[in-house]
């Protein structure tokens, strides 16, 4: 029925703006509000789908909606899903990830023109939106220091909600201030092994064209160091 048809599509947009909002943000968790009408449902989204709530309505029970409201306004950066092994870079380590992007980018199209410099530049950059990555390698204890790389605009997003958000980045490491490709996705239990291990493996027996590995490690936790949450490979 056509109702029938409205309600996938309506269901199947708020799919795609969860999916978006994952693919662009480092999140472990999303919170959202479904309305239809009078209805309200309450939707807790993370990699593996979604929970949602019974449907109630907020002209009868409009204490429900604004008791969500107010919680959620108490809610730790944590507790409102944000990914905290991460963080936003200063204003100096973004002029540094810009000046270094656009220097790459003027030796890859050999002295393009200002037009050309900027189009480029922006498919790497969104002004204001850096972070900072710190990557512990696998070898490292938990009381070492990570080597940090400053992002922006990943060239490679998940096009599903499930499975392990892989993106690919430009990156700028901090103290080198050298260009390299960042492959950031979360890890599987399901096989042994890494990319990173096999990549590494592969560099030290001499296979031609395969990547050249930087480093590869995880991202921790900020309360406990010693747990891994995310796998980083760079190349």
């Amino acid at each position: 029925s056509s109702q029938h048809k409205e309600l996938t599509r309506a269901f199947g947009l708020h799919i795609s703006f969860a999916t978006e909002i994952f693919a662009r943000q480092h999140r472990l968790h999303l919170f959202t509000v479904s309305l239809a009408g009078s209805l309200a449902r309450f939707v807790r989204w993370d990699r593996s789908g979604c929970i949602v709530s019974r449907a109630f309505d907020i002209r009868d029970n409009p204490d429900l909606l604004a008791e969500f409201f107010w919680r959620f306004s108490k809610l730790t950066d944590a507790e409102r899903g944000y990914d905290l092994t991460v963080r936003t870079a200063s204003p100096e380590e973004e002029e540094l990830f810009h000046d270094a992007i656009k220097d790459y980018v003027q030796v890859q199209l050999d002295g393009p023109g200002q037009t050309e410099l900027e189009k480029a530049l922006v498919t790497h950059y969104q002004r204001g939106h850096v972070t900072v990555v710190p990557v512990w390698s696998q070898d490292s204890k938990p009381e070492d220091n990570p080597q940090r790389f400053l992002v922006s605009r990943p060239v490679v997003t998940p096009l599903t909600l499930d499975g392990r958000c892989t993106r690919g980045y430009w990156s700028v490491n901090v103290a080198t201030r050298r260009v390299c490709f960042l492959k950031d996705t979360w890890r599987t239990f399901a096989r042994p092994g890494s990319e990173g291990g096999t990549l590494e493996n592969l560099n030290k027996l001499g296979v031609r064209n395969i990547p050249s590995l930087a480093i590869h490690g995880d991202l921790r936790s900020t309360d406990d160091p010693g747990t891994s949450l995310r796998a980083d490979t760079l190349r």
